[in-house]
């Protein structure tokens, strides 16, 4: 049985968020009926810090106490999404200028490439690197440019070297 956040708390979500000057990214329920997670993934243009996580988690845990469903869920978890979590919005790519990503296009071309820059329509790539995917001909310029619109997913590479 698939586990549904209702729309009052989505709603109140979204107003805490906006409150906070973060975005909600993803509200997840895990578990079961009996033992519910509540996972919630926020972000912003300059970033997350531990009073955003902590004043939205109070402000959830403070309404769990009056609302019959918040009251069911056993924990409460808000974190920034982790670095292996895709990019949804545009404005998340202007933070990561500078690192490479893997695009994954609508044609099912995969492009591995440093983020050059980003605006509110598309990206730009720059040079190759040492590990293509599968290589196109677009990939042998210096830089592509890609709508979002053609991007079907984007994650960051991470890199220990």
């Amino acid at each position: 049985m698939k586990l549904t956040l209702p729309d009052h708390i989505v709603e109140y979500l979204q107003k805490l968020c906006q409150e906070n000057e973060v975005h909600l990214l993803e509200a997840v329920l895990r578990g079961s009926p009996q033992k519910m997670l509540l996972e919630v993934f926020i972000d912003s243009e300059t970033g997350i810090v531990h009073s955003h996580c902590k004043n939205i988690g109070k402000s959830l845990n403070d309404l769990s106490e009056t609302d019959e469903f918040l009251s069911k869920v056993s924990q409460i978890e808000v974190s920034s999404p982790g670095a292996d979590q895709p990019l949804r919005f545009p404005w998340q790519y202007s933070k990561h200028i500078g690192r490479v990503l893997e695009c994954t296009l609508k044609n099912k071309t995969k492009i591995q490439r440093k983020l050059i820059s980003a605006d509110a329509e598309s990206i730009t790539l720059g040079l190759k690197t040492s590990k293509p995917l599968k290589a196109t001909a677009d990939e042998t310029a210096n830089e592509i440019t890609i709508p979002f619109s053609d991007i079907v997913s984007s994650k960051v590479v991470i890199s220990f070297a």
